[in-house]
């Protein structure tokens, strides 16, 4: 099953990557995942500044760290960074994290070296990021941290993060309504340490378990698509009477339904994930997956980078703001399919 399910995940990533690029417009490496505005992991390219210029008659330069460039998601949070910068005439440079927190903080760090004027960062974790940010503010770099929440707020000048509490809870209430009186005994792929993914997780708990007395028979943490495909494997081995899975994010959810066609058990369990990716998408309308909780990243981009811009002015605005999420199953999955 092993070499049959490797075979599976690799036909499996050569799918989503084809589906993936054909909705973003660039092009992606291991290393570096290059945007239509030029993304690179060690130097980055800037976008040409427009001949406006801000307020303080200065051009800023903002640098973005975001989490991987393989993920749609990332690339449109950039996209809503640049339309809200370079209006002003402002410079933007995109460094990829390559989902790697030690790479994030070495990016940021890259930034500060490059004496850029602010720093928005796709965080990874809660905790991981906070003494690099505190480099960044000692060198009167402004920072925001978005998508996971940074433990200490009070070194940022703003955050932006999914419900995901909800992102997770919808999840759960719609197995129990598919599940219709049938006890649920449910797999979770979690990711200690994510803030984002932890709430996610309680969420579908809530719904799930506490509110709707349904069953967790197994728990263990899997991102991306290979880890929730092998971790999944392991787990339906000991758990054949799985009804349902809960991924993290839709990479992970990924992984599991390649583990779970090659054991010949997709047919019998609901797979739920979060992020809304397109070729999750597309299994939920195939039937493949039972649902997802779409996030808005282009709404966290745009808030993200105005929190600079507030900060910048002395305005008096609000710091933390939570960015709702979408439910989408087969009811409603062609209105979000492009």
């Amino acid at each position: 099953m092993k070499m049959n399910l490797k075979l599976l995940v690799v036909s499996f990533l050569v799918v989503v990557l084809m589906v993936s690029l054909s909705f973003v417009g660039c092009k992606t490496t291991t290393a570096a995942a290059t945007t239509s505005t030029e993304v690179t992991t060690a130097a980055a390219t800037t976008t040409a500044a427009a001949t406006t210029t801000t307020a303080a008659n200065k051009p800023k330069t903002i640098g973005f760290v975001m989490i991987g460039g393989t993920i749609e998601h990332c690339h449109i949070f950039d996209q809503a960074i640049r339309d809200v910068a370079e209006p002003k005439g402002d410079k933007v440079i995109t460094l990829d994290a390559v989902i790697d927190i030690t790479k994030m903080n070495t990016a940021v760090e890259d930034l500060i070296a490059s004496q850029v004027d602010a720093i928005i960062i796709e965080g990874l974790d809660q905790e991981a990021h906070i003494g690099v940010i505190k480099e960044a503010n000692a060198a009167g770099i402004i920072v925001v941290q978005s998508d996971n929440w940074c433990k200490d707020e009070s070194i940022t000048v703003g955050q932006a993060a999914s419900d995901n509490v909800m992102a997770g809870y919808m999840g759960g209430l719609d197995a129990i309504k598919k599940l219709a009186g049938e006890k649920g005994k449910a797999i979770v792929l979690d990711n200690p340490g994510s803030p984002a993914a932890t709430d996610r997780v309680n969420g579908f708990i809530k719904g799930f378990v506490t509110e709707g007395g349904m069953e967790i028979v197994a728990q263990q943490k899997a991102g991306g698509v290979e880890m929730g495909a092998t971790v999944t494997e392991a787990l339906i081995q000991g758990h054949p009477e799985v009804n349902v899975l809960f991924a993290n994010h839709d990479p992970a959810a990924q992984g599991a339904v390649a583990a779970l066609k090659s054991a010949n058990m997709l047919k019998d369990v609901l797979v739920y994930g979060v992020d809304g990716e397109p070729a999750v998408l597309a299994f939920i309308k195939d039937g493949v997956m039972a649902g997802t909780a779409k996030q808005d990243p282009y709404t966290m981009g745009k808030v993200s980078c105005e929190f600079l811009y507030h900060k910048w002015a002395g305005d008096d605005y609000e710091k933390k703001i939570v960015i709702p999420v979408v439910f989408i199953n087969q009811d409603n999955v062609d209105e979000f399919l492009k």
